[in-house]
């Protein structure tokens, strides 16, 4: 008689490793989306405090540890619970006011509002709760200074505490050491020759905004993102995406890579090609990187986002690995051409995250969120 084994004792499920490159395939289709109670509708609400329904959502969205999703959207800012098990989900609170951008690090919460950025040291837990430090215009007027902004677009905390604001109508990005005080200025500048010079392109540092930029140069920047060792900024007006390999340590430091152009002295819409490829970027909207270097890039004006499955090392015009929003990447009309929107198309997107295995994507000319899981 064979005695009983026991049975090995009950622990944890394992824990499956996220692959370093996530993949989704071809013409994915979305796992979620929020905002609309189903793939096939698109329009905006009627009310846009209406818990299920997002208004204009803009910017890239916040993902908190706990799996909260803050979305920035008119008038409110929408926090969603377990954002990726239910479409159709209501939010579970609102936060009042118009932002543009939401971004999180150690458990706060950044909000890019109307000409400053609002920080929360602690993620807010009701529609009750106030931020906790202001930076930027207290009166609310745009200004051209190293304290003040002109309706920026994001702000990100990097992971030594840094903070970086995409100043977007001044072409400039503007970086603290630390979060600031009120009233403490920027410690330095990129995209312009000083921090009281807010001109497009002004690559002659004389104050005067020109067509054509440099490796120096910015025109509408829209999103930021750093590890404290590189950092990526969208330039929108500019049709590009630039990097540099050293976090810049001081004003009008010179980006070291551009993706969406053959030259940092190139800047039109899909590299002047007509209609785009793996390489070229029409008005980027949002950027963001993994961990391993993976990078994803809201493509706004071609209504896709584009994914580059290693960090960027080619100086110009790296290509796309994958392509989300479009059937192929020589796509760029909104919803893929269809009349209405489905699970796999996007219309105007201006943010991206990356959470785990899912791309969170704000659609933002379909009114929605769309969660893309990755296949692996």
């Amino acid at each position: 008689m064979v005695p009983d084994v026991p049975a090995p004792p009950e622990g944890p499920p394992a824990v499956v490793p996220i692959p370093q490159v996530l993949t989704w395939g071809e013409f994915p289709e979305a796992r979620v989306v929020l905002g609309q109670q189903g793939f096939d509708q698109g329009d905006a609400p009627v009310d846009s405090h209406q818990l299920d329904r997002l208004d204009t959502p803009t910017g890239s969205p916040a993902v908190m540890a706990d799996g909260r999703l803050f979305v920035a959207a008119r008038n409110a800012i929408k926090v969603f619970t377990g954002y990726d098990a239910l479409s159709g989900a209501a939010a579970e609170f609102e936060l009042a006011g118009n932002a543009f951008d939401v971004s999180t690090r150690d458990g706060n919460l950044v909000v890019m509002a109307f000409n400053n950025a609002l920080i929360y040291n602690s993620a807010p837990a009701d529609a009750l709760a106030d931020h906790d430090i202001v930076v930027g215009n207290l009166s609310g007027f745009p200004g051209c200074a190293d304290d003040k902004f002109n309706h920026p677009q994001a702000a990100y905390i990097t992971p030594l505490g840094k903070l970086i604001v995409a100043d977007t109508l001044n072409h400039r990005v503007l970086i603290w050491s630390k979060v600031p005080e009120a009233g403490e200025g920027a410690d330095f500048v990129i995209g312009q020759g000083n921090k009281n010079i807010c001109q497009p392109n002004d690559r002659d540092e004389n104050g005067t905004g020109e067509v054509d930029p440099n490796e120096k140069t910015l025109r509408d920047p829209s999103s930021v993102w750093s590890d404290d060792r590189r950092l990526v900024v969208a330039d929108r007006g500019n049709n590009r995406v630039l990097i540099w390999e050293t976090f810049p340590d001081g004003d009008f430091r010179p980006a070291t890579r551009v993706v969406g152009q053959a030259s940092f002295t190139e800047g039109r819409i899909n590299a002047g090609q007509g209609e785009p490829s793996s390489a070229t970027l029409f008005a980027p909207g949002s950027v963001d990187v993994r961990e391993s270097g993976q990078m994803a890039v809201a493509d706004t004006g071609n209504s896709r986002v584009l994914v580059w499955d290693t960090f960027p090392e080619a100086q110009f015009g790296q290509v796309a690995t994958q392509v989300i929003g479009q059937r192929d990447f020589a796509g760029g009309t909104g919803n893929a051409g269809g009349d209405v929107p489905a699970a796999n198309t996007l219309r105007g997107p201006t943010g991206v995250r990356f959470d785990g295995r899912n791309l969170v994507v704000v659609d933002k000319g379909n009114h929605r969120v769309l969660v893309f899981r990755s296949t692996n």
